[in-house]
């Protein structure tokens, strides 16, 4: 990941993993996204911060479809002010106070329960937060221990990470708009190791 700002405006270079088909209508087109109600992050277009993140995870969404994986690269540039990025602690704790409000106001107003699955309370916080603050991304870190197939570890390792506690970090981007995104490109498609 790449980060400078000029002004208020924040950069990022990011990567969207998906496989070859998609990856190209996403070229010529935008991205569009399917709505689920447990996005952890909310409703959006999701990258990692790291390409080899998203390489694995192009070779898993590809694999399952039979198809070649694809990595699009963008560029993001979005105002500071429609950022929330949960890995600073005064956003997290911003967020938790107004997550606690929209939580309150949900339940006022709903007759049904709401649900006790974290990833559709997560997926219903962040939506209704982007929509009352205007947030175009959001930023968060996804904490993955020895288990984790993205390491694809040896036993001696996986015991080392285990015993030391330790775990990597994912970061992902939760873009809710197609005009943050600039920039995007091909730059590896499965099979021949192609970069744009």
């Amino acid at each position: 990941m790449l980060a400078s700002s000029s002004l208020s405006k924040i950069t990022y270079i990011v990567y969207h993993g998906t496989d070859c088909i998609s990856a190209k209508k996403i070229m010529q087109t935008n991205f569009i996204y399917k709505r689920r109600s447990n996005h952890w992050l909310g409703n959006g277009i999701y990258f990692f911060e790291d390409y080899k993140q998203a390489k694995w995870w192009s070779e898993i969404i590809s694999k399952k479809q039979k198809l070649l994986a694809a990595i699009i690269e963008v560029k993001l540039e979005v105002e500071s002010d429609k950022i929330l990025d949960l890995r600073e602690t005064s956003a997290m704790l911003m967020f938790l106070d107004r997550a606690n409000r929209i939580l309150e106001g949900i339940s006022k107003n709903d007759k049904e329960p709401i649900s006790t699955d974290k990833h559709k309370l997560m997926c219903i916080v962040c939506d209704y937060y982007k929509i009352e603050y205007n947030i175009d991304l959001i930023i968060k870190n996804f904490s993955k221990d020895y288990k984790s197939s993205f390491l694809n570890l040896d036993t001696t390792k996986k015991n080392v990470m285990q015993l030391l506690g330790l775990n990597y970090q994912e970061v992902q981007y939760c873009v809710s708009s197609n005009q943050i995104i600039k920039n995007k490109k091909i730059i590896y498609e499965d099979g021949d190791d192609m970069y744009v």
